[in-house]
């Protein structure tokens, strides 16, 4: 199910920044591999959105698809990469070394 601008609910989970509400759907079986109507997962927003909370909750869900590339052939590593600067190193690198 998308909103008008094809977001799905997750996408618009992580764009709320409601991580503890994304934390309890993972009891459900939803399907994290699904893309907005430009190709971008919820791990591509995730990164977008500068949101290592998220990125690192995703990174824990079994089925996970990784390798997910947008209509821009990026997968979230590509942004990721890009758009390293924007994130603390420090704190990402100890969060992802922490969990």
């Amino acid at each position: 199910m998308e909103n008008k601008y094809g977001l799905n609910i997750l996408i618009i989970i992580l764009l709320n920044n409601k991580l503890d509400l994304f934390k309890r759907l993972s009891d459900f079986d939803i399907n994290y591999n699904n893309t907005d109507f430009a190709g971008n997962s919820i791990l591509h927003y995730a990164v977008l959105e500068n949101n290592i909370d998220f990125i690192i909750e995703i990174s824990k869900l079994k089925n996970i698809n990784y390798n997910i590339q947008n209509i821009n052939g990026k997968t979230f590593m590509h942004l990721l990469c890009e758009n390293i600067e924007l994130f603390d190193k420090e704190v990402l690198v100890d969060k992802i070394c922490s969990d």
